[in-house]
Parts: structure tokens; C-alpha cells; sequence
């Protein structure tokens, strides 16, 4: 066993800001090494808009392949195509199947549906709305974190076909 305490990152919406904090704390006083990376307690499009301006092309074409409404883009005036399974995105289709060539993107947005509910209870989708469309009845039953993480991969795996050589993926978590 190592004497070397453990590096750990925590990642999380601002929606969970107590259970983040608290994790941060417990994790900081049992000696662990806490790394927070990119934590900041302002809603998640003044974040994003940040984001965007210093990171995305202005010249480029980005995908936004999990829209759902749209929230990250108030502010934000990059070129933007709208894909999602289950809103008014301008193309309707599944993160793990893009309907687009490779290389077609200068930036990629990747917010893929989460799930909650831990160790202590059965794992599920936060709403039926995201869960139903990707094949599977998250929202009601449970299911392995090996199923969400697989859906993950898949979407990453899309993201990074449809990126440009050194484009910009952005994943929120």
C-alpha cells in the first residue's frame, strides 16, 4: 500500500452544489488530494459563454449533439447545429449514431443525459423525457452504471469521429 494520499476530481452541476461541497470537504479531511475542476457557482450558460469565447472558433462550425433546450448557447454567437433526441433541435437524432460525416466539426458539445441515485438506491436518469429515446426505461427501473457509461462512450466515440483534427470537445458533467 502507498503512503502517497489519493488524487481525486470532483465534477458536478452547480444543481448539486451541497452534496459537492460536503463530498469535497469529507474527501479534503480524510487526507485525500481534492481537485475541482472547472467549479464555479454561476449558472451553467454564463459558464458556457465563457467557455465558448475562449475556446470555440469563431469561424467554426460546432455541434451541439445533446441540446436539449438550449440553454448553454444564451449569450453565445458561434454557428451552432442543434441535434438531440428529444427537443426542438434543429436535427433530430441519437449521440451514438451522428448523421454526419467524419471530421465535420470544429468544436463538439457532449452533455450527455446523467443519472442519479448512488450507491445508496437503485441508479436512475434524472427524466423519463432523456431516458425513453435512447432505447431503454431508465427513469423507471434500474440499471448498472455500465449501461449509462456505455452510453457515454459511444456518444464520445461519435463526438471525437465528427471533430475536426484539432477541434475542441467540450463533455459537461
Amino acid at each position: 500500500m502507498s503512503d502517497k494520499p489519493k488524487i481525486l476530481v470532483l465534477c458536478g452541476s452547480t444543481r448539486f452544489s451541497e452534496a459537492y461541497q460536503e463530498a469535497n470537504l469529507r474527501e479534503t479531511l480524510a487526507g485525500n488530494i481534492v481537485l475541482t475542476i472547472g467549479c464555479d457557482m454561476r449558472a451553467d450558460a454564463d459558464l458556457f459563454a465563457d467557455i465558448a469565447q475562449l475556446y470555440i472558433p469563431e469561424d467554426g462550425l460546432c455541434l451541439d449533439m445533446t441540446w436539449g433546450l438550449g440553454n448553454f448557447w444564451k449569450g453565445v454567437t458561434r454557428k451552432i447545429i442543434s441535434m438531440d433526441l428529444v427537443t426542438k433541435a434543429s436535427i433530430l437524432a441519437d449521440l451514438r449514431y451522428l448523421p454526419f460525416k467524419d471530421n465535420s466539426f470544429g468544436a463538439v458539445i457532449l452533455d450527455p443525459p446523467y443519472m442519479h441515485g448512488g450507491a445508496a438506491g437503485p441508479v436512475q436518469t434524472i427524466k423519463a423525457s432523456i431516458a425513453s429515446p435512447y432505447g431503454n426505461n431508465y427513469a423507471h427501473s434500474p440499471l448498472s452504471s455500465s449501461s449509462v457509461s456505455e452510453l457515454y462512450q459511444q456518444g464520445a466515440a461519435e463526438a471525437l469521429r465528427v471533430l475536426k483534427r484539432k477541434g475542441i470537445l467540450v463533455i459537461k458533467t
